[in-house]
């Protein structure tokens, strides 16, 4: 998974990815929210 995340966002490097994965739910929420979507995402228990 985190190799998706790190092709999306960009970074050449696993590392950067990483450094930047440890976020608290209420930041993924508010990811998430900044994207339009079709559907609903669950972000319970992250």
């Amino acid at each position: 998974m985190t190799t998706v995340v790190q092709r999306l966002a960009g970074h050449a490097d696993l590392a950067t990815t990483q450094r930047y994965a440890d976020m608290v739910a209420s930041d993924l929420q508010a990811a998430i929210a900044a994207f339009p979507c079709s559907g609903e995402v669950k972000t319970e228990g992250v």
